[in-house]
């Protein structure tokens, strides 16, 4: 098996994994371009300090995202914390340190 098809195949079941775990339903990938993707960007940049996107905490930040990007039938985004030791594994998956 080459390295490449093992880091891809680790990631896959650990998404699949965490899937299960959060009840979450299948997710389908599409792409977006750069500055017409506020639904990755709002999210990725709303930690920074002075950014337009900074919230102050969770219920404001899913309060606004849900507003901003509504769901079918009054569902509401949730969030999903990622456990630091998935992180670290995805990273050292990623650095083929694992």
């Amino acid at each position: 098996m080459s390295p490449k098809f093992a880091i891809a195949s680790r990631l896959v079941r650990a998404l699949a994994l965490c899937q299960r775990i959060c009840q979450a339903a299948p997710m389908a990938t599409i792409h977006v371009a750069g500055k017409a993707n506020n639904i990755a960007d709002i999210p990725s940049r709303s930690f920074c300090e002075g950014h337009r996107w900074n919230f102050p905490d969770n219920l404001v930040f899913l309060t606004r995202f849900t507003t901003r990007f509504p769901l079918l039938q009054g569902a509401c985004w949730q969030l999903c914390v990622i456990n630091p030791k998935i992180v670290t594994l995805v990273t050292l998956i990623l650095r083929m340190q694992h």
